[in-house]
């Protein structure tokens, strides 16, 4: 289950990161704040090579997380530490941005955190917190004692 959970986290993310990319419009303010004299061609470019530099990063997250939590769920050791520290770090840093929105400190530094924002890092803390709690429950802590003869999926047949 654990596996399943750290896999949704990761595809989560990249959904969170496609909705804050589909704000087409402030990506060219930012852009034409941070260097007013361009053009708007290279204004255009410059957002389509960071939509897809972004993109690209953010796939590539999704595969380690899949890799990761693979062999996390044969048993690895290794995986399951990665992992716990991966969350631990997601959690932490989703809980620290909702209470920087709720105190008010992010309105001072004019950030602002939208509802599908907010509902999609609270699902992220959920999808994260649960998964650790899974792995160190005491029937998951058995399954990491046991060698693992090979690095991939034990054979089906």
């Amino acid at each position: 289950m654990a596996r399943w959970l750290w896999i949704a986290s990761a595809l989560l993310g990249l959904v969170q990161v496609m909705v804050d990319l589909s704000d087409r419009d402030t990506l060219i303010a930012e852009i034409r704040k941070r260097d007013p004299g361009m053009s708007q061609d290279e204004i255009d470019a410059a957002v389509q090579a960071g939509l897809l530099f972004t993109l690209l990063i953010a796939g590539l997250i999704v595969l380690v997380y899949v890799k990761i939590a693979n062999r996390m769920a044969w048993g690895r050791n290794w995986a399951r530490i990665v992992l716990t520290v991966l969350g631990a770090g997601s959690v932490g840093f989703g809980l620290l941005q909702l209470l920087a929105h709720a105190s008010g400190v992010a309105a001072v530094f004019g950030v602002a955190l939208d509802p599908v924002d907010a509902s999609l890092t609270v699902a992220g803390i959920g999808l994260d917190g649960t998964a650790i709690v899974l792995m160190f429950l005491p029937a998951a802590a058995a399954h990491f004692r046991q060698p693992v003869a090979v690095d991939r999926v034990p054979d089906q047949s």
